[in-house]
């Protein structure tokens, strides 16, 4: 117990101000109480390495675990702490490019510099810019046939135009089905039907019978430019809610500034695109004789044939936009055995700003989405950032089974996830130095939202099953906390496809998101899904995403010691996952 009380003093006084003023003072501060701590290291080293010394030590898990006092060092209340600062009104919502981002890069950036990690950004900086290009749709106008619409009430809106303003008059609609075109499923919604200048209709999931995943609007986005498609908009149908966000969160995306990486140009973009809200969706297929639920009957066959509807869409609206610089923070060690190789843990500062409605300002804080999953990044950079101090001290470099780490490892807060992984699309098209190319990511270990609950038996694995030798060592770190590694039971939500993992599964590389644990302790499975729907219908994507007292953060020291675990034995083996599954 002493032990443990002068390691977490020892940290406590890395993170204060008396510190920060002088972290030289670092070092000394470990000198002096490494021979406190080196009681625990032995007893660590015999209890995590009870299987004994193997010859080819760097690819047995047994063999390759953390020292319990590292992991001792995560502590609830200082991730709780920085969740409440990085999600307070001073931090203005972090939408990328602004003040409230530019704050967050700093607190962040102060860390990481804190607690030793190197630069590996711009110039031998903390920071990657990320150029963008930020832009606000104003006094839309709206009508099919002759009834005019109410933005952000029966239809949202957006644009892969960069001009000042765009004007459509009476634009044939088609629907298209589910828009996907799949020939290895003999599927083409598009087939026998011209769609070139007219806007196209379409469910936003996947026929039932599809184990693929087209139902993300990236997809079928590109589908409908290949088309030739003037636009695309979605149905929103009381039959596909499970399967978006819910309608009032939806449309504040919308409300806000839409943003893009600056250096995206598409081949014949789409002159809209958007949602049209439930009711709407009804009338327009009452319009042509139907209803939604028939439309969806015979959008699941393959046999389907895209409805010529007889409306007519006309919309006109002004485009307010600008490029300028979002930024991602990235630091961490290279390895001294195998640097070319990297290992990257990864979370997303950014979130939605703010709205001003009726005069007032709303902030959308984004506590447990997700400056949560910031605070574990900076949690697990700490603890694992203290062993490297020690490791890297030549005094005792050499104790036991004290060493640095043998492959890079990187730790980024990443900028323009909310807006479609910009930040960490960025990052795999222009690594940094210590990055060779793709191919020399080992592995991904994301945060986007986290345990702020209580405490779990399982960990979700978002992408769980895309390489088995990832999952094998997750299962292994996770058995270490006596915890087991869950797959998604909502795949329908298709979470995994609006996360900073998907990029880089996409790119080859095996990642995986630690998500909150389905089994609660003294809870039944239902009470896991009343709070992810409680959540996701009142509080994801809204101003009311803050920290609420009932929040224990103790899930959240679970899943930062499962990634802490999985961070050190990935940084010290030789084993480099492949991918087992492809993914679209």
């Amino acid at each position: 117990m002493e032990n443990n009380s002068q390691s977490t003093s020892m940290l406590q006084y890395i993170y204060s101000p008396r510190c920060m003023r002088g972290s030289g003072l670092v070092i000394g501060i470990l000198a002096l109480l490494f021979s406190v701590i080196l009681l625990s290291i032995s007893l660590s080293n015999s209890l995590d390495h009870s299987a004994g010394n193997d010859n080819n030590e760097n690819t047995s898990y047994e063999n390759n675990k953390l020292p319990l006092w590292v992991l001792d060092n995560i502590k609830s209340n200082r991730i709780r702490e920085n969740t409440i600062k990085l999600s307070s009104d001073v931090f203005q919502g972090r939408e990328p490019g602004t003040l409230g981002e530019q704050m967050a890069v700093d607190f962040v950036q102060t860390v990481f510099q804190t607690i030793g990690l190197e630069p590996h950004g711009d110039n031998d900086s903390y920071i990657q810019k990320v150029p963008i290009y930020s832009f606000k749709l104003e006094n839309p106008q709206l009508k099919i046939d002759s009834t005019d619409y109410t933005f952000l009430v029966n239809y949202t809106l957006s644009t892969e135009l960069r001009q000042e303003s765009v004007s459509l008059d009476s634009i044939p609609m088609v629907f298209v089905g589910y828009g996907i075109v799949a020939p290895e499923h003999d599927w083409n919604d598009y087939k026998n039907v011209d769609v070139k200048d007219k806007i196209a209709v379409a469910f936003s999931d996947n026929p039932s019978t599809f184990s693929n995943n087209y139902g993300r609007a990236t997809v079928k986005y590109e589908f409908a430019r290949q088309h030739g498609c003037a636009g695309l908009l979605f149905i929103y149908s009381n039959t596909t809610t499970l399967k978006v966000v819910p309608w009032d969160p939806l449309v504040q995306q919308y409300a806000i500034q839409q943003i893009v990486l600056s250096e995206t140009v598409y081949k014949n973009p789409l002159q809209v695109k958007g949602w049209l809200s439930y009711p709407n969706s009804v009338q327009l297929a009452a319009d042509a004789g139907a209803t939604l639920a028939q439309w969806e009957i015979a959008a699941n066959s393959k046999s389907f044939q895209p409805i010529q509807l007889k409306n007519k869409y006309s919309v006109t609206f002004n485009i307010n936009g600008t490029v300028k610089d979002s930024q991602t923070v990235i630091g961490g060690f290279v390895g001294t055995k195998n640097p070319s190789e990297v290992v990257v843990m990864m979370a997303h500062h950014d979130h939605l700003g703010t709205l001003n409605v009726g005069g007032k300002t709303q902030i959308f804080h984004g506590a447990v989405d997700n400056a949560a999953g910031v605070s574990i990044l900076m949690e697990v950079a700490t603890a694992l950032g203290l062993y490297q101090k020690i490791a890297s001290t030549p005094t005792f470099s050499q104790v036991g089974p004290i060493a640095t780490f043998e492959r890079t490892v990187l730790f980024i807060s990443v900028t323009g996830e909310e807006y479609g992984f910009l930040g960490s699309q960025y990052f795999l098209n222009h690594l940094p130095r210590v990055v060779a190319n793709q191919s020399s990511i080992v592995a991904m270990v994301n945060f986007d939202t986290a345990n702020v609950y209580n405490e779990t038996t399982d960990v979700v694995s978002l992408g769980f099953g895309f390489s088995k030798q990832l999952d094998q060592v997750l299962n292994v770190s996770a058995a270490d906390e006596n915890m087991t590694v869950s797959q998604d039971i909502f795949p329908n939500l298709d979470f995994l496809y609006r996360t900073d993992e998907f990029p880089f599964l996409q790119s080859g590389i095996p990642a995986t998101t630690l998500s909150i644990g389905q089994h609660f302790i003294n809870q039944s499975i239902e009470y896991y899904q009343r709070i992810l729907i409680t959540y996701l219908s009142t509080r994801y994507h809204t101003p009311s995403d803050v920290v609420l007292d009932e929040y224990t953060f103790l899930g959240t020291v679970q899943q930062a010691r499962i990634a802490a675990r999985l961070i050190y034995y990935l940084g010290n083996s030789n084993i480099k996952p492949n991918m087992t599954s492809s993914i679209q």
